[in-house]
């Protein structure tokens, strides 16, 4: 047998396996990534472990598919790629129940119960008659079949998936933050689509019916979903551009790979039409997913950040969306979800003149509109930030603080933007005077703010300001009239009383 399994007239070049090999590849490079950023995490330990065994069940399975002798297929698949399968759902829920600590200390023993049955389940598999008992041959390659134990364990497997679910749905149901119940609601959708990797199994159980393995596939979505909740929520201790770019990347490039693993999948039923068939076919085929790429990718972009916009269009539109506010707090609340929804950032907030100075009125935090911030932030009418705006009208820039010799005077001012997380102070303008301040964090991508946007921020300071302006003398004005029918009505009732 060991002849065998090294003999290369025993392996043949199978497209369906690279997919498969990929993924595996790709879950290894996530846990290793996630694991270096923070090694003493639990967190991230038991996320390390996950990616580890997927890869294992992966990178063996492509091995199975790349084979074309049935023993060396069932060899691969038996011994190496089921028995990392077997730990895969104990180490989801380990990594699961890691993320409460009350979670962690109630269910720990049965996490670990859970591990060391699926581990006697693996030894069991050791057996040739147990579990794992034979192969056969689909249009994707050699697959295992599962006698009756194998079957009960595939069942017993998927209990710990659905307890994790449940935990879940538990946190939902007793959290009270709104934030923390996004994250997991967040969760929920990733775990949901990587279930569907279990119908990578049903070949083993449905023998007669021909099914394809598209598990990879699940494990792909659920591992870029995850990664996308890791950086949108901070779910885990990472945060880097490089991660960011990588998880786009991937996703955006998985709507191409569709197209391989459809054409992979119907790949014999097209040659029945002939070369006339297969052409037309190919081209309905990227046609369509040209279609799915103008429909998802801007979701793709919006999802990490990097939706593209036109200056002058949104320039224009987010003017006229504030142009028809006509109180205060209303027009604060549009501007701020206007930038939001074109920039990202990760705070932004309006500073309006007051007496008091420049006083919050209105941020975005974690992608929510409040009237407060979890930190103030305050801006004196005699700081040297005010100063410096009221003689240059300018977006003061945080990284430019110790490059750019106009702002020599406002240097130490650095402490600010480094207190109040802000990388961009925008001033509102209404000619000479400051009506108020936009302040921006960093982008929720990590990308830096552009040329482009810097000119946006500042006309849009100029637009603003001069709305803003209006509203608060419509304001003024409202007031007045208020104020003087309250003294007509006083000195109607006053002369009433006199005249009775």
């Amino acid at each position: 047998m060991i002849e065998e399994i090294f003999d290369p007239k025993n392996y043949f070049f199978n497209p369906y396996a690279v997919p498969v090999l990929i993924t595996g590849f790709f879950a290894i490079a996530m846990g290793v990534f996630v694991f270096r950023k923070n090694p003493s995490n639990r967190k991230n330990r038991n996320f390390f472990f996950l990616m580890l065994f997927i890869f294992l069940w992966l990178f063996f399975a492509s091995i199975n598919y790349f084979s074309n002798n049935p023993d060396v297929a069932l060899f691969w698949y038996k011994y190496f790629a089921y028995n990392a399968a077997l730990l895969i759902s104990s180490l989801l829920y380990f990594f699961n129940i890691s993320w409460s600590d009350v979670l962690y200390k109630k269910q720990k023993k049965t996490a670990w119960l859970f591990l060391l049955f699926f581990s006697f389940m693996a030894i069991l598999n050791l057996h040739p008659s147990l579990m794992v008992v034979g192969t056969k041959l689909h249009f994707y390659g050699y697959y295992v079949v599962f006698d009756t134990l194998g079957v009960i364990g595939f069942i017993v497997w998927c209990v710990p998936l659905v307890t994790a679910l449940l935990n879940l749905f538990y946190v939902l149901k007793t959290e009270k933050s709104e934030s923390f119940r996004k994250q997991t609601k967040l969760m929920i959708a990733g775990y949901l689509i990587g279930y569907t990797g279990a119908v990578d199994f049903f070949p083993a159980i449905f023998k007669n019916i021909e099914i394809y393995a598209s598990g990879y596939i699940s494990i792909f979505l659920f591992i870029v979903f995850l990664s996308y909740a890791f950086i949108r929520y901070k779910l885990m201790d990472i945060e880097t551009v490089l991660h960011k770019t990588a998880a786009w990347i991937i996703l955006s490039a998985s709507m191409g790979a569709g197209i391989f693993v459809v054409l992979l999948v119907s790949y014999e039923w097209i040659k029945r039409f002939g070369v006339f068939g297969e052409t037309l076919f190919l081209l309905g085929v990227v046609y369509f997913f040209y279609l799915c790429r103008k429909t998802i990718q801007p979701t793709i972009d919006r999802f990490f950040r990097r939706k593209k916009y036109e200056y002058q269009e949104t320039l224009v539109k987010i003017t006229e969306e504030a142009a028809r506010s006509i109180y205060t707090d209303e027009l604060i609340e549009k501007v701020c979800k206007c930038v939001y929804n074109v920039l990202y950032p990760r705070r932004l907030c309006v500073l309006l003149n007051t007496e008091r100075g420049f006083v919050l009125t209105g941020c975005i935090e974690h992608g929510e509109y409040k009237k407060t911030a979890e930190r103030p932030v305050v801006l004196s009418l005699e700081d040297p930030l005010v100063e410096w705006v009221k003689k240059h009208k300018r977006v003061i820039q945080r990284d430019q603080l110790d490059k750019d010799p106009s702002y020599q005077k406002i240097k130490k001012s650095a402490k600010w933007f480094i207190e109040n997380d802000a990388e961009m102070l925008v001033p509102l303008l209404l000619k000479d005077n400051v009506v108020g301040f936009l302040v921006l964090g960093k982008k929720e991508s990590l990308k830096k703010y552009t040329f482009d946007d810097l000119r946006l921020l500042e006309n849009l300071g100029r637009n603003i300001g001069s709305v803003l302006n209006n509203t608060l003398l419509h304001e003024k004005i409202i007031e007045r009239e208020r104020g003087l029918r309250k003294k007509i009505e006083s000195e109607v009732q006053k002369r009433t009383k006199e005249l009775q």
